[in-house]
């Protein structure tokens, strides 16, 4: 079955970029593109919005959407397949629901040039379109261009117990393009000592990446986070992976607001796969 990667749009040069990436990115995999728009009627509006208004904003989306369409397949030499839909309704709900019929095996999303994360889609959307959709999502910094994917970090904190299914989703990846791959552990314990545990997990990834032959690097500070930007723009990474648990590490950078740089700030594009 080919491949599918979900790109949701709302026209402004973040959500733009993030499509040229998906474009490039879908012909090095050979994958499709479905390009998505949500109208939603604002939750709270000084003025009510008449079915006329909706309707010309459903409208003007489709003609947007449509010549979005038509600059890619210019784009790509008509060498991906191409599709478009303009949905109603709440914007995380629908594309929920849009996910679940089309089962990507990626989604990609664009950051606006913002100080809050609340914009990553589509300029007001909440945290609930990394916390909520559970296809891997890929988080493009505005202004990232696509140029292959030759390096990538693993961010692991050494707890999961089993991500086999999670590296199953990535497989193509290495298959494609055969990438170094970095397997990165923060510790904040100041001793640095791994725990028998964290021993255990890092010989079970070791053995379940074996064919990727991962180097493993075991980092010792307080700002998670800071660390893990520090690396992956110091090694020119060209991904970072994050594994987020209800408790774990995307949890954590999630819900700590000096902590939302890891994605408003690094240059890197960062995907999130969940349990």
């Amino acid at each position: 079955m080919k491949k599918t990667i979900i790109v949701p749009v709302d026209f402004s040069a973040a959500s733009v970029n993030a499509v040229n990436y998906a474009a490039d990115f879908a012909l090095a995999i050979n994958a499709g593109i479905n390009l998505v728009h949500i109208c939603s009627l604002p939750a709270v509006s000084e003025f009510p919005v008449g079915a006329e208004a909706f309707g010309n904003l459903i409208n003007d989306a489709a003609e947007k959407i449509e010549q979005l369409k038509l600059g890619l397949q210019h784009k790509t030499s008509g060498k991906i397949l191409i599709d478009t839909e303009v949905l109603q309704g709440t914007i995380i709900t629908q594309l929920k629901e849009y996910c679940h019929n089309i089962q990507p095996a990626l989604v990609i999303i664009g950051t606006h040039e913002s100080t809050t994360l609340e914009r990553i889609v589509f300029g007001s959307t909440t945290l609930s379109a990394i916390s909520h959709l559970k296809y891997p999502l890929l988080v493009i910094p505005c202004g990232t261009r696509f140029t292959g994917i030759h390096k990538i970090g693993l961010a692991c904190d050494l707890q999961q117990a089993d991500l086999a299914e999670q590296v199953e989703e990535i497989t193509y990846l290495f298959n494609e393009f055969h990438p170094q791959l970095h397997i990165l552990h923060v510790s904040t314990k100041k001793h640095g000592m791994l725990s028998k545990e964290e021993i255990k997990m890092t010989e079970s990834l070791r053995t379940l990446l074996k064919e990727e032959n991962p180097v493993f690097h075991f980092i010792q500070d307080e700002n998670i986070e800071s660390s893990l930007i520090t690396f992956s723009e110091k090694n020119n990474l060209d991904l970072l992976i994050v594994i987020p648990k209800k408790h774990g590490l995307l949890n954590s950078l999630l819900s700590k607001s000096y902590s939302k740089e890891i994605i408003l700030t690094t240059h890197v594009p960062v995907m999130s796969i969940h349990e």
